[in-house]
């Protein structure tokens, strides 16, 4: 995994498609929500590939996604 820079929660969107680590299935995040959603794509193989295109599309970058999933997981979206 690249690295990534943690952003403040003002520079992230308010939704996102992100990384189930534990299941390796794409799941939609939301600012200041400490939990995910699922989604209809389930498990991949090209997961990466198709979290970066989905974002993309919504014009949210590797940055912004990273740093909504460590802050949804560690229930951080205060800065």
């Amino acid at each position: 995994m690249k690295d990534f820079k943690f952003l403040k929660v003002e520079e992230l969107p308010d939704v996102c498609y992100g990384l189930n680590a534990m299941t390796n299935e794409i799941i939609i995040i939301k600012k200041n929500v400490s939990a995910y959603y699922q989604t209809e794509y389930g498990q991949l193989e090209n997961v990466e590939d198709v979290i970066n295109e989905l974002n993309e599309k919504m014009g949210v970058t590797y940055d912004q996604r990273r740093t909504m999933e460590m802050r949804s997981v560690f229930c951080n979206w205060k800065d």
